[in-house]
Protein backbone atom coordinates (compact mmCIF):
# COMPACT_ATOMS: atom_id res chain seq x y z
CA UNK A 1 0.00 0.00 0.00
CA UNK A 2 1.61 3.56 -0.73
CA UNK A 3 0.09 6.39 0.99
CA UNK A 4 -0.27 9.99 -0.44
CA UNK A 5 -1.54 12.94 1.33
CA UNK A 6 -5.34 12.84 0.78
CA UNK A 7 -5.59 8.90 -0.52
CA UNK A 8 -3.66 5.57 -1.38
CA UNK A 9 -2.61 3.39 -3.95
CA UNK A 10 -3.53 -0.67 -3.48
CA UNK A 11 -1.41 -3.17 -5.22
CA UNK A 12 -3.16 -6.18 -4.32
CA UNK A 13 -2.26 -9.76 -3.96
CA UNK A 14 -3.86 -12.56 -6.67
CA UNK A 15 -7.40 -13.26 -6.12
CA UNK A 16 -8.13 -9.75 -5.30
CA UNK A 17 -10.78 -7.82 -6.99
CA UNK A 18 -8.18 -6.65 -9.63
CA UNK A 19 -7.08 -3.24 -10.68
CA UNK A 20 -9.96 -0.18 -9.72
CA UNK A 21 -9.96 3.11 -8.08
CA UNK A 22 -11.79 3.17 -4.49
CA UNK A 23 -12.33 6.06 -2.46
CA UNK A 24 -12.98 6.52 1.50
CA UNK A 25 -16.52 7.44 2.62
CA UNK A 26 -18.19 7.14 5.78
CA UNK A 27 -20.73 4.87 6.05
CA UNK A 28 -23.90 6.92 5.21
CA UNK A 29 -22.26 8.01 1.56
CA UNK A 30 -22.02 4.30 1.26
CA UNK A 31 -25.27 3.56 2.00
CA UNK A 32 -26.75 6.50 -0.03
CA UNK A 33 -24.53 5.52 -2.91
CA UNK A 34 -25.47 1.88 -2.91
CA UNK A 35 -28.92 3.54 -2.54
CA UNK A 36 -28.66 5.61 -5.64
CA UNK A 37 -27.15 2.45 -7.77
CA UNK A 38 -30.03 0.25 -6.85
CA UNK A 39 -32.72 3.40 -7.81
CA UNK A 40 -30.84 3.40 -11.22
CA UNK A 41 -30.43 -0.17 -12.03
CA UNK A 42 -26.28 -0.51 -11.54
CA UNK A 43 -24.96 -3.68 -10.29
CA UNK A 44 -22.86 -3.37 -7.35
CA UNK A 45 -21.89 -5.77 -4.61
CA UNK A 46 -20.86 -5.01 -0.70
CA UNK A 47 -17.37 -7.03 0.00
CA UNK A 48 -15.89 -7.56 3.81
CA UNK A 49 -12.30 -6.91 4.11
CA UNK A 50 -12.30 -7.11 7.64
CA UNK A 51 -10.61 -3.68 8.54
CA UNK A 52 -13.42 -2.18 6.32
CA UNK A 53 -16.73 -2.93 4.25
CA UNK A 54 -16.34 -2.14 0.33
CA UNK A 55 -19.02 -0.76 -1.99
CA UNK A 56 -17.93 -1.93 -5.96
CA UNK A 57 -19.25 -1.26 -9.18
CA UNK A 58 -18.44 -0.22 -12.37
CA UNK A 59 -18.87 3.43 -14.19
CA UNK A 60 -20.10 4.13 -17.19
CA UNK A 61 -16.95 3.17 -18.86
CA UNK A 62 -16.23 -0.29 -17.31
CA UNK A 63 -13.68 0.94 -14.90
CA UNK A 64 -13.83 -0.94 -11.29
CA UNK A 65 -14.83 1.71 -8.65
CA UNK A 66 -14.80 0.67 -4.71
CA UNK A 67 -16.56 3.33 -2.15
CA UNK A 68 -14.99 2.26 1.25
CA UNK A 69 -15.29 2.69 4.92
CA UNK A 70 -13.37 1.32 7.50
CA UNK A 71 -14.52 0.36 10.32
CA UNK A 72 -11.99 2.76 12.40
CA UNK A 73 -12.62 5.45 10.53
CA UNK A 74 -8.74 5.04 9.24
CA UNK A 75 -6.95 2.67 7.42
CA UNK A 76 -4.72 1.16 10.16
CA UNK A 77 -2.21 -0.04 8.22
CA UNK A 78 -1.62 3.81 7.33
CA UNK A 79 1.46 4.71 9.38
Amino acid sequence: MAYMRTGALALHEPGSPGQHVAFRVSEEERAELARRLEAEGVDHEERDHGIAVGLFFHDPDGRLVEAITYRSGEDPRRP
